[in-house]
């Protein structure tokens, strides 16, 4: 039985290899993986939600971006030691910024590979003065 479930753009050149990478580090194979679009029905977030961060459901809570790539790393034992240095106090101002970075360019950083606009970012909609 698998421990943890991490959900990922299917259609996304850069979670792909993010997914890829992650194999290669689980042994133990202790992560399952599922596309949203495999399970965007059977979840509670919204497709753009997915879409923007990697999302990682425990047993407890769910886990976003940042968050999910170091809890991930503490699952395998080959990331186990990366991980215990993205786990330093207050290393997250430096790692939530760069997760941000890279998620919010994966187009231009893989744009070989992304085809029809699959790799950008969905564009948070901005609401009016009299919206709440």
């Amino acid at each position: 039985m698998k421990r943890v479930i991490a959900l990922y753009d299917g259609q996304c050149a850069l979670c792909r290899k993010t997914k890829e990478a992650f194999r290669q580090l689980d042994l133990f194979h202790r992560i399952q993986w599922s596309t949203l679009q495999e399970v965007a029905d059977d979840v509670s977030y919204t497709n753009e939600e997915l879409r923007t961060e990697l999302h990682v459901l425990t047993r407890k809570k769910t886990k976003k971006g940042f968050y999910a790539v170091r809890y991930l790393l503490r699952q395998t034992p080959l990331g186990f030691p990366l991980a215990i240095l993205l786990y330093v106090p207050f290393i997250d101002r430096i790692g939530n910024p760069v997760y941000r970075l890279i998620a919010n360019n994966r187009h231009k950083l893989l744009a070989s590979q992304c085809k029809d606009g699959a790799c950008a970012i969905p564009q948070k909609q901005t609401s009016t003065k009299n919206e709440r």
